[in-house]
């Protein structure tokens, strides 16, 4: 296995990068997560008024089904 050489470490390096966080609103905002999945039509639309949320053809024949 080969060695990678020690690289001198500048300290300013890291600084600069947490600066460019600092005006992030959200680091979780449009991540495509969504904290609890839709269950019904009423929610897939709340859920798309917000964000584009891809639903499987599976889910949205369950959801018609507990409708």
């Amino acid at each position: 296995m080969r060695e990678t050489p020690n690289m001198p470490v500048d300290p300013y390096d890291e600084e600069e990068l947490y600066e460019e966080m600092m005006a992030v609103a959200s680091s979780t905002e449009c991540t495509g997560l969504v904290p609890t999945p839709p269950v019904t039509n009423p929610e897939v639309s709340a859920y798309s008024e917000i964000y584009d949320i891809p639903l499987s053809k599976d889910d949205v024949l369950d959801m018609e089904d507990k409708q």
